[in-house]
């Protein structure tokens, strides 16, 4: 009998196009800037998050699909940003310079301000490394889901 391989992709925080049912907090940030509101973030925007973007996500499962082995791994970039982070990549690629708008975080106590995957094993044995941060993925993301109509 042969012996069947199983992974688990443990999968960070994804975005990008398609996403408006589940809407990230790149989603969301998107959406107020391009309708030219200020972007709502909780005091003081510092939370940060490690985001994957989708069609890096595809090639982590590819890979996956081929791994030899049995396994959990990391799906992620590897790297954190902050809200603020993200708002000034926004403001670069809209050429806007909203300021956010900064409110109280009403789930303070369960809510994790901190997220960031160690992609060590999944680099290792998937040979997974993603080709976009999340400079990249927004300047992907931006015209293929909030482009203005002329």
């Amino acid at each position: 009998m042969t012996k069947a391989n199983v992974i688990g992709l443990r999968y960070c925080n994804i975005y990008g196009p398609g996403e408006g049912h589940r809407a990230s907090m790149v989603y969301q940030l998107l959406k107020q800037m391009t309708n030219g509101k200020r972007p709502k973030l909780y005091k003081h925007g510092e939370q940060k998050r490690d985001w994957i973007y989708v069609e890096d996500v595809v090639d982590a499962n590819i890979l996956a699909s081929h791994a030899k082995c049995s396994g959990i791994f990391n799906c992620g970039s590897g790297n954190d940003y902050s809200f603020n982070d993200m708002v000034k990549i926004i403001n670069q690629f809209l050429s806007t310079n909203y300021e956010p708008e900064y409110i109280e975080n009403p789930y303070i106590k369960q809510y994790q301000s901190h997220t960031c995957c160690d992609m060590s094993k999944a680099k290792k044995i998937l040979k997974f490394v993603p080709k976009r941060q999340l400079r990249e993925g927004i300047e992907d993301f931006i015209p293929r889901e909030f482009k203005k109509n002329p």
